[in-house]
């Protein structure tokens, strides 16, 4: 396995700067990824410090963008989770901006992506699973032990089983996906830098080649905080809802299964 150091001089990272001024017994304490993953955060609580110090009336753009996030989020846990899915909402557009800022961030010069790595996917994942437990739990109580056993006491022990695996693989699934989309998609991009570097040794004329993937790149982080938050409320959906919406709710997680297949391929 790479150390970091090697990581940061393939990636071009900003850090390689500093690195002159870092401390030697501090440089085993300052990773690059998990670096990045603060500055995101950090970003991410100013602009909803900014956004929501101080409400308008007539609000202004910040303003204005939060509450259009806001409303779709809402909207995105109802139809999905259904009546009384908006009480997820702060945990969903967490997830979603977590996840599509820690993928886009690749695309800024000087930056790596936190989501190419499977540590960083990981982590939103196992939330995930934690979380759904404690709604399911939260919202029908000893009895959500039947969501694991099912109504047939004699088949309980297998189906336990059956579905622990189930809820085990679903972070599983959750972190993989992510980090091998956001890891194809940033060296894809680099591969064509690379090329465009040695046009520019060929014939020495700058050629973008690398321009046009930045967009797709930064579609594909969207889409991939999408799949992520469908799965998820897919999961709350499961965990909270009735057997009546199992077939509902499973059909969404069908989808989106099938949306993040067809984007990867």
């Amino acid at each position: 396995m790479q150390d970091d150091s090697q990581v940061l001089e393939q990636h071009g990272h900003w850090l390689n700067a500093a690195k002159p001024y870092i401390p030697h017994w501090a440089e085993g304490y300052v990773d690059p990824v998990v670096l990045t993953v603060w500055i995101v955060i950090a970003g991410l609580l100013l602009l909803a410090y900014f956004g929501g110090r101080q409400l308008r009336q007539v609000p202004e753009p910040l303003q204005n963008i939060w509450e259009f996030f806001v409303e779709t989020i809402q909207g995105f846990c109802q139809q999905i989770i259904g009546p009384g899915g908006e009480r997820f909402a702060p945990f969903i557009g967490t997830i979603f901006l977590y996840v599509f800022c820690n993928a886009a961030i690749g695309l800024v010069p000087g930056f790596v992506a936190p989501a190419s790595t499977l540590n960083t996917t990981l982590a939103p994942a196992l939330i995930v699973f934690f979380a759904v437990q404690y709604f399911g739990f939260r919202e029908h109580g000893i009895r959500y032990l039947k969501h694991f056993t099912g109504d047939i006491w004699w088949l309980a022990p297998l189906m336990a089983v059956l579905h622990l695996i189930g809820e085990i693989a679903r972070p599983m699934t959750l972190s993989l996906r992510l980090f091998a989309n956001v890891f194809g998609d940033d060296t894809l991009v680099l591969k064509f830098i690379d090329l465009g570097g040695d046009v520019l040794h060929a014939i020495w004329l700058p050629i973008p080649l690398h321009f046009p993937f930045l967009f797709l790149a930064l579609f594909i982080a969207f889409i991939q905080g999408l799949i992520f938050i469908m799965l998820t409320s897919a999961y709350i959906a499961l965990a909270v809802g009735h057997d009546e919406d199992d077939d509902e709710v499973s059909s969404v997680e069908t989808q989106s299964c099938t949306m993040s297949s067809t984007e990867s391929s």
